[in-house]
């Protein structure tokens, strides 16, 4: 194990976060800002890791008793990222009364089809001001690829 104290100040979360900013952290490091710490074996870079492969394989059905079984998530914690992923979900469904200004916000908004294990073609609908009309999910496809007939796109 790796103890943070011998890693380099800059690429510890916090700090990275400060001079590089929340776009360029990794989702271990995003959630290690969020633990605050690890344990006595476990690093929190190490226990972030761990937590991030649980919500890989049953994100949609997390839940603290699930959580706390990884050693190193007690009750706080798992409280924390169950918060976390909630107040996350509640933003992503209130966005219909944002402006979309560029790319990366558009990837933002369908960062929840990274979870996905198939391919999807999603439509964004703006309206005239760039404001976010609709997200419509269009089809769902096999492991690498996703068919639909061009006539979709045109309805």
């Amino acid at each position: 194990m790796i103890k943070l104290k011998d890693l380099d100040v800059s690429l510890l979360p916090q700090e990275k976060l400060l001079t590089k900013g929340v776009a360029l952290l990794s989702d271990q490091e995003l959630m290690a800002i969020i633990l605050r710490s690890g344990i006595k074996n476990k690093n929190i870079l190490e226990l972030s890791k761990e937590v991030l492969n649980l919500l890989k394989d049953d994100f949609e059905h997390i839940s603290i008793e699930k959580l706390t079984n990884i050693d190193g998530i007690g009750t706080v914690k798992a409280c924390q990222i169950i918060v976390s992923i909630e107040l996350s979900k509640r933003y992503l469904g209130n966005l219909d009364k944002k402006l979309i200004v560029s790319a990366e916000q558009i990837v933002y908004i369908l960062n929840y089809l990274k979870h996905e294990k198939s391919e999807n073609i999603v439509i964004v609908t703006l309206d005239n001001h760039s404001k976010l009309i609709k997200v419509n999910h269009i089809s769902k496809g096999g492991f690498d690829y996703s068919l639909q007939h061009q006539k979709i796109f045109l309805k």
